[in-house]
């Protein structure tokens, strides 16, 4: 048994000094690979920090963290190995640790650190989270004025029991503590009331925001509209619009009095036609059979002419006892 103990402490000693020996004076060439390893300061990342310090193939090992970097750097940089380390601490300095990395080493999902490289919440997220915090504080204390008021009930009925029994001292006491628990509940109430004035402060702080996106909508609508609306241009087109309604207007104007006075011309034809034939009418003077019935000749002229003469004498009468009745 000895032996064996013997022959396996020897094989143990020629690999770790093979292996000493193999990291000393090895003439092959080795990649350069830089680590960064975040939260190192981290339950996980310390010891994960002097895993990769002991690796052959990091050449440069950079470890950053919100606080607490410097102590780790000073703990690892004791493992004599090629890499070589540095510390960053603080959001500040996350950019410089990042820079020329190879691989970055992320041991755990902290707060801090992922909120870094997640994407910002719009306001509407922002505001459905808000209300959420809001809402289960408000149900908290709720609960909290729930269980004290239940702790008041008991109270007044242990001090009316102690009343009972004579013992002022206790009473005493067992009153202030009641009245301390009022105390407590009143705060309690003004707290949710003030939990509840912030919730509906932050609703109208959003519908501002809405309207203020509405409004920087319609500014931005407005600027195209007005781009496409040149001044100048509209002015000559109204220019151009005044020019041709006057025109227009004129040339109506001259085709109404032309009408007009083709139609008064008409009607002043018609009306003296028409009392013509009423006069004619009234007298019963038959033109046409008068002058069929009249003689040839001198002689029958002159009758006739005598006889036209009389007739016309006595239509002008009568023409002129309508014209003046």
């Amino acid at each position: 048994m000895r032996a064996s103990m013997v022959r396996s402490g020897q094989s143990a000693i020629a690999r770790s000094s093979g292996f000493v020996s193999r990291r000393s004076y090895s003439s092959k060439s080795v990649p350069e690979r830089n680590v960064v390893m975040l939260e190192a300061n981290s339950r996980i990342g310390q010891p994960l920090a002097l895993l990769m310090k002991l690796n052959p193939l990091v050449s440069k090992l950079v470890l950053y963290d919100i606080a607490g970097t410097p102590s780790v750097v000073a703990d690892v940089s004791h493992i004599n190995t090629r890499s070589k380390v540095s510390g960053y601490a603080g959001e500040e300095e996350l950019a410089e640790a990042l820079e020329g990395s190879d691989i970055v080493i992320i041991p755990e999902r902290p707060t801090d650190i992922m909120n870094l490289f997640s994407k910002k919440p719009t306001a509407k997220e922002a505001l459905r989270e808000s209300k959420r915090e809001m809402t289960n504080a408000t149900r908290g204390v709720e609960k909290e004025i729930g269980a004290l008021q239940l702790e008041e009930k008991k109270l007044v009925a242990e001090i009316k029991r102690t009343a009972k029994t004579g013992n002022e001292a206790a009473t005493k006491i067992l009153a202030r503590q009641l009245v301390r628990l009022r105390q407590q509940i009143a705060n309690l109430q003004g707290s949710r009331a003030q939990m509840r004035g912030i919730a509906t402060h932050t609703q109208a702080m959003h519908a501002q925001s809405s309207v203020a996106v509405g409004m920087k909508g319609a500014t931005k609508a407005m600027a195209a509209m007005n781009k496409q609306m040149d001044p100048a241009k509209q002015a000559k087109v109204m220019r151009e619009f005044q020019k041709q309604s006057a025109q227009m207007d004129m040339t109506t104007e001259m085709m109404s009095d032309a009408i007009d006075d083709s139609l008064d011309n008409d009607e002043a034809e018609e009306e003296t036609e028409e009392l013509t034939n009423q006069v004619l009418d009234e007298i019963g003077v038959d033109v046409a059979s008068q002058l069929s019935a009249a003689p040839k000749g001198r002689i029958a002229q002159k009758k006739a002419e005598d006889v036209g003469s009389s007739g016309v004498d006595e239509l002008e009468k009568r023409l002129a006892a309508l014209r003046n009745p």
